[in-house]
């Protein structure tokens, strides 16, 4: 058995670069909008940038669906952007690794997009059943 070539650590960060362009630039992306807005030291939830680009009911149920892709890099309070951001490193950066950039890039966006439709949907359609108990437990109005 051959043993594999040693190489450089900055050689290993360029193969590592090269072969993980979207998360590289969805991790730039996360914290160049955390840094601009001022969500990187602010909560997002007190503030009116969440009713711009914040997702979920309200947003689907007003129509704004774009929302769904422009609210990605935003968070709600700081501590969200540092945790965002070990996951999408872990994860998408080895499923971009194995799988190459296209796929990860169309997994990801499904994936964020079609689970916050969904779970604004579902939470959208018990309310509006118009039965008082999922007003009361989703927090819709009685």
């Amino acid at each position: 058995m051959r043993a594999r070539p040693y190489r450089p650590y900055p050689r290993r960060a360029a193969i590592l670069a090269r072969r993980t362009p979207f998360t590289l630039g969805l991790l730039v992306l996360l914290l160049t909008c955390g840094a601009a807005t001022g969500s990187l030291w602010h909560p997002v939830a007190a503030s009116a940038l969440l009713a711009r680009v914040g997702y979920g009911p309200p947003a689907v149920r007003a129509g704004r669906t774009w929302t769904l892709v422009t609210g990605i890099p935003f968070t709600l309070y700081p501590w969200m952007i540092l945790t965002i951001a070990f996951i999408v490193a872990l994860f998408v950066g080895v499923y971009e690794y194995r799988m190459g950039t296209t796929c990860a890039t169309l997994v990801f966006l499904t994936t964020q997009i079609g689970g916050a439709y969904l779970a604004a949907v579902a939470v959208i359609g018990p309310l509006a059943s118009g039965r008082p108990a999922a007003r009361g437990r989703l927090g819709g109005a009685t």
